[in-house]
């Protein structure tokens, strides 16, 4: 079992880009209805492709929020789960992705952010989620989030997939600075 999840966003600042390496100890994930679960620091994956028990794979599309010493971080990622409640939630791997904004670069319009997830079959894309990101989380009331924490917001509303799923992706878009941030893996069933 493993006590960290090491991260290493490439941050887009100021027209630059930084590669920090985050330390993350401690680890929310947000469904609604004002509760967070905690999930094991171990759940948290950058990897393109993950294993999931039992179950179809089922991605939900979230939003990131990593907290740096220079400021939270702002990413999308899956709320993967093998179902919708708390132990098939905390049996999956939580991909995230590697790109990230500061959150204090997009506080000004957080509510223009448009958070987007597909569901992946045979080269096809589904959509399951489109929704203003400011509607999936308080963005705003984090930006003095602690280093070494990663809370995620799920989207409120998304799709099931109709039969199998081969993977899933997400995206998160700010049209005001004309950037999208991304995810995609695939998810594979064990048994």
């Amino acid at each position: 079992m493993s006590s960290h999840f090491l991260y290493r966003p490439h941050v887009r600042s100021g027209g630059k880009v930084y590669t920090p390496d985050l330390v993350i100890e401690l680890a929310w994930a947000s469904c609604g209805g004002g509760k967070a679960v905690a999930i094991p620091v171990d759940r948290l994956t950058t990897a393109a492709a993950i294993q999931q028990p039992g179950r179809e794979p089922h991605g939900i599309a979230a939003i990131a929020l990593v907290g740096a010493g220079d400021g939270p971080l702002l990413t999308v990622a899956s709320l993967h789960s093998a179902g919708f409640d708390a132990p098939a939630l905390l049996a999956c791997a939580k991909p995230i992705s590697r790109q990230a904004w500061r959150l204090r670069d997009v506080v000004p319009h957080l509510d223009r952010l448009v958070l987007r997830g597909w569901h992946l079959t045979g080269g096809r894309r589904r959509p399951a989620t489109e929704e203003p990101a400011g509607r999936a989380a308080g963005l705003h009331a984090f930006d003095d989030l602690p280093p070494e924490r990663v809370l995620m917001f799920a989207a409120r509303q998304t799709a099931q997939p109709h039969g199998r799923a081969d993977g899933f992706e997400a995206e998160l878009e700010d049209p005001v600075r004309g950037e999208t941030l991304s995810l995609r893996y695939s998810a594979g069933k064990i048994e």
